[in-house]
């Protein structure tokens, strides 16, 4: 009997290590995880702490408001760009990325500093499910604001800004960034202008939820090893290389 429990213990652990992993990543979210190439900041991460404990990464794009849910089904492993708060339930990763939204508005538009007071009453387009990640007094603001929207698509945040339908958008420059210059390259009538980028939130650190504490696990410890080994600081020095600027 202790033979056959051996036996099964081995497989399992055979079948752990050759494991291909599908995690639930939002839509829009380049350069962090762009759908189109299947890699970006996140991705790469990702894959490459998998990779040294002997996985691969599929990763799979849903509307961001769909990605907590996807823990509800059993043909993912894990949901990327969560945290603790969010109410999944789940083996949570150490951090391995950090997102650093702000408030970006037509130049001269808005009082600086800015406080969270002065975006009551304006038409605010938040990112799908700001309100619950950018701290408690976004989230009244955005309760009390009837004019306050989000938007699963950030292009579509930028379309808004440019196109007069926003008063401010609330996204992590990079992405701004990304989405505009996609913009200038598309016949989309909508044409960047300058604007000001106010930081009035904390940086917000990211996990990935895992439906087991074995490959959470595992990922941690893929994590440490492209940290020690510098792997990692060189896929951030790819895609952070060019700091946001305070103006476009």
């Amino acid at each position: 009997m202790r033979r056959w429990w051996i036996v099964l213990l081995l497989l399992g652990c055979a079948h752990a290590q050759g494991a291909d992993v599908r995690i639930a990543f939002g839509q829009s979210l380049a350069p962090y995880a762009d759908e189109k190439t299947g890699k970006g900041l996140e991705i790469d991460i990702i894959r490459a702490a998998l990779k040294v404990v002997g996985h691969t990464l599929s990763p799979v794009f849903l509307p961001q408001a769909r990605v907590p849910l996807a823990m509800r089904d059993a043909q993912f492993d894990g949901a990327a760009t969560l945290t603790p708060d969010s109410g999944v339930a789940g083996a949570y990763s150490e951090v391995y990325v950090h997102y650093l939204d702000m408030v970006i508005a037509p130049k001269g538009q808005l009082p600086s500093p800015l406080r969270m007071a002065d975006l009551q009453g304006l038409r605010v387009v938040g990112f799908q499910n700001a309100s619950l990640y950018l701290g408690a007094e976004f989230a009244a603001m955005a309760k009390a604001n009837r004019r306050y929207s989000e938007q699963a698509n950030q292009l579509s945040q930028a379309r808004m800004l440019f196109g007069h339908q926003a008063d401010a958008i609330v996204c992590d420059p990079r992405i701004f960034e990304y989405h505009t210059e996609q913009l200038r390259q598309s016949a989309f009538t909508e044409q960047p202008f300058a604007v000001d980028i106010f930081a009035v939130f904390d940086e917000i650190p990211y996990r990935i939820v895992f439906r087991e504490p074995a490959l959470r696990d595992a990922f941690n410890t893929g994590l440490a090893q492209i940290r020690q080994s510098g792997n990692l600081a060189q896929i951030e020095a790819r895609y952070l290389r060019v700091k946001p600027r305070a103006g476009l």
